[in-house]
């Protein structure tokens, strides 16, 4: 009779064993399927921003790229640059990066590249802009001290044939679509 229970208590023992291994074998399979999953997911994810990350980059390098620059005499175009504030911090920042895009990049000669303080006053950013014209820049980058005042200098700036190009304050929409 002893060697029943002991072969009932091995058996017992073993069953238990054998549901004990096939629960925990069954808990690493969900574990292991469940990161598997995490990890199928994550590398989805890593895909996607990859692909997303080299989509904005060619975006960006096309943004970036040097325009066409062919029949533009970049040796003697004149530029004539008219910033509203100097003191003005971001527009330093602008004005210095302007400069040596135009130069450095783009290959414009520095001592045709000329900038020139608004004061925040618009009759002196306007008389420097009839100077532009006097001075027959061949094209104005200009950061008006009043954006109200961009239709009297896009007409100054059409009857001299010089083209005006309007930043970080824009005029109204009229003036722009003109």
């Amino acid at each position: 009779m002893k060697r029943k229970v002991l072969a009932s208590l091995l058996c017992v023992a073993m069953g238990v064993t054998m549901i004990g291994s096939t629960a925990v074998f069954a808990e690493d399979a969900a574990e292991e399927t469940t990161e598997e999953a995490a990890d199928d997911t994550a590398e989805a994810e890593d895909a996607d921003a990859e692909e997303a990350a080299d989509d904005t980059a060619e975006a960006a390098s096309d943004f970036l790229a040097k325009p066409d620059m062919d029949g533009v005499d970049v040796e003697n175009a004149k530029i004539g640059i008219s910033i509203y504030q100097f003191t003005d911090n971001f527009m330093t920042l602008y004005r210095t990066e302007l400069v040596r895009y135009l130069t450095e990049d783009l290959g414009f000669n520095p001592d045709n590249v000329i900038v020139q303080d608004g004061k925040n006053d618009q009759a002196e950013q306007t008389n420097q802009i009839n100077n532009f014209i006097t001075d027959q820049v061949d094209v104005m980058i200009l950061n008006l001290v009043q954006s109200s005042s961009a239709p009297q200098v896009t007409d100054m700036c059409n009857e001299a044939g010089i083209p005006v190009v309007y930043i970080n304050r824009q005029p109204d929409e009229t003036e722009s679509d003109r």
